[in-house]
């Protein structure tokens, strides 16, 4: 995403018993200035610097950091919580984030919050709220608790269904996105391509050498393309995890790799990644990945041999057609 600039920020992290506030803190930005927050990406970019535990970047502009609040002002009332916070008169919105209880997402809220997403096992999410109309020095937000017991299942069912590429006539363009780093995996990202678009139809698949047309912007193709497919292909081989560039840094230290950029925004978006081993590749262990991917480590990965690639193409697509279904359903 990129960076939102309030001038006003309030990050909450608190927990409940039943409907009764345990304890919590929030935590206030502001500056002079607007902030440029950076919120759903893993590790902070230069310049910035981690708020909330991690939960959002703030760029180093020598922001205003006044004590935190441990026993932020909610109220509950006839099954609702309700947050407000005092906003200067010259402040034309605040940036809200919350980190929900354990176990917990969000019922609904008023007003709708701008996104979220799981963050360290639980559902963290923002809002850009405006003065309330006839008070123009208060914000507000209320919302409902729904507990749940997956909370990353929840939040990645709870998306409105898109529809599939192959499954209907009024389909975006790509639904399977496939990842790969070139110097590691372009080989087999090519044949993949092709068997999973003879099974899945034409244009189903989005790989960057095929999809991107000359002389439009990668990055914006890359973040569409990764907006719109439903499952993305993590393809894995032998040095993925290794390769290094020109300077000797690991590729995946690098915010800017865009193998990382394309997992990430898959994985806060609630997209299926499915990790796809080629040869003898191994899952990654979750201590050499970066915080950002370690969800990774857990995924289920299916292996592709050269040596036996149309068998293993048969179960992949197999693979494929039962995310869809669950998706659709």
């Amino acid at each position: 995403m990129p960076p939102e600039h309030p001038q006003y920020l309030v990050i909450l992290d608190c927990s409940f018993s039943g409907e009764h506030v345990l304890g919590g803190r929030a935590e206030y930005i502001r500056s002079d200035n607007n902030l440029s927050v950076r919120w759903g990406i893993g590790l902070p970019p230069p310049g910035y610097t981690e708020e909330g535990g991690g939960v959002v970047f703030v760029a180093n502009q020598n922001p205003d950091h006044p004590p935190p609040d441990e026993h932020p002002s909610i109220i509950f009332e006839k099954g609702r919580y309700s947050f407000a916070e005092g906003i200067k008169k010259e402040e034309e919105w605040a940036m809200l984030v919350m980190i929900l209880p354990p176990g917990h997402v969000l019922g609904d809220a008023t007003p709708s919050p701008a996104a979220s997403r799981l963050f360290r096992g639980r559902q963290a999410t923002y809002w850009r709220l405006s003065p309330a109309p006839g008070v123009p020095t208060h914000v507000a937000v209320s919302w409902r608790l729904r507990p749940v017991s997956d909370v990353g299942k929840t939040l990645a069912e709870s998306e409105a269904p898109t529809p599939f590429p192959f499954e209907s006539k009024e389909m975006p363009e790509f639904g399977v996105f496939i990842s790969y780093r070139r110097d590691d995996s372009r080989w087999a990202a090519g044949r993949i391509k092709d068997e999973v678009t003879r099974a899945l139809g034409e244009r189903s698949v989005f790989r960057d050498l095929d999809s991107i047309r000359a002389g439009r912007d990668f990055r914006k193709e890359i973040d569409a393309a990764v907006g719109e497919c439903q499952v993305m292909l993590a393809l894995i081989g032998s040095t993925w995890l290794r390769r290094a560039d020109a300077s000797g840094q690991r590729r995946l230290d690098s915010e800017s790799d865009w193998v990382r950029i394309e997992i990430e925004s898959a994985l806060q978006r609630h997209r299926v990644v499915l990790p796809v081993l080629l040869d003898d590749a191994k899952m990654p262990d979750e201590t050499l990945l970066p915080d950002s991917l370690r969800d990774v480590a857990f995924l289920h990965g299916y292996r592709v041999r050269d040596d036996t690639f149309n068998q293993d193409m048969k179960g992949l697509i197999a693979e494929l057609r039962r995310h869809i279904t669950e998706k659709t359903e």
